[in-house]
């Protein structure tokens, strides 16, 4: 496609001038969620809920048949799965309650957990992205750097939650990486907020092509050898000055 372009380019009279090694932004935001996910029912969970399932309510007779030398593990788990809302106590002591019973069959509790993330919004791709390819160190920037082609605030962040939830349940999150249990299905974002928030930069060149006999100039803006059309359509009626090797918006002198 980028070859068809330089193409036409050239027959409507168009020469290349520059390509000129430049910088294109992108905001990044640090953000702590709040996900509510599945997490796998430990030995010792699964089995207190299998003995009240079957009407084994006492705590003392729990511990019997777990084989426990005394009640402190039992007595964690209890209260635990009191506290979640899994088990009641009764005329007859622990009682399963309806989520309890799902619970059991599952094999997952549900907890609410937090999470220190870096998220990146592709002003290109219009998408959140957790990493984003090629991104440039403070020390790797060229002079050039086109505009930032689209933004988001924590407002607008809200309001494309959808589209955070679907990142989360198509890629996980960085820190699934670091992390040991793997029950991390069925998740859901609760709540987000922006920590902090900075603008970083990926490598493109943009091409300057001038018209043989009008001299009108038109940038293309190239990424990875290919033309990145959503950020040359952002640069209509803008112009690359060569002597201040610097673009210049639409009025601008």
């Amino acid at each position: 496609m980028s070859g068809v372009i330089e193409t036409e380019l050239k027959k409507d009279g168009f020469e290349r001038e520059h390509a000129v090694p430049a910088c294109l932004p992108h905001r990044v935001l640090k953000v702590d969620l709040e996900i509510e996910e599945d997490r796998e029912l430990t030995a010792s969970e699964a089995t207190t809920l299998a003995l009240v399932e079957q009407g084994i309510g006492r705590p003392e007779v729990i511990v019997g048949l777990m084989g426990l030398p005394d009640e402190r593990l039992v007595t964690r788990v209890v209260v635990s799965l009191l506290a979640g809302g899994a088990l009641r106590t009764g005329p007859g002591g622990l009682e399963l309650t309806e989520l309890g019973a799902v619970l059991a069959k599952k094999g997952a509790l549900r907890r609410v957990v937090h999470l220190d993330e870096t998220l990146r919004f592709d002003p290109v791709r219009d998408r959140f992205e957790w990493r984003i390819d090629g991104e440039l160190g403070a020390q790797e920037r060229p002079d050039v750097q086109l505009p930032l082609l689209a933004d988001v605030d924590e407002a607008g962040l809200r309001r494309r939650l959808p589209e955070l939830q679907a990142l989360l349940a198509e890629e996980g999150v960085p820190a699934d990486e670091e992390r040991t249990d793997t029950a991390r299905a069925c998740r859901e974002v609760l709540a987000l907020r922006i920590v902090d928030a900075y603008v970083a930069v990926r490598r493109v060149v943009v091409e300057t092509w001038k018209h043989d006999e009008t001299g009108e100039q038109r940038l293309r803006v190239v990424r990875s050898g290919s033309e990145d059309a959503h950020a040359s359509r952002a640069l209509v009626g803008w112009r690359y000055d060569p002597r201040r090797r610097e673009l210049r918006p639409p009025g601008a002198r």
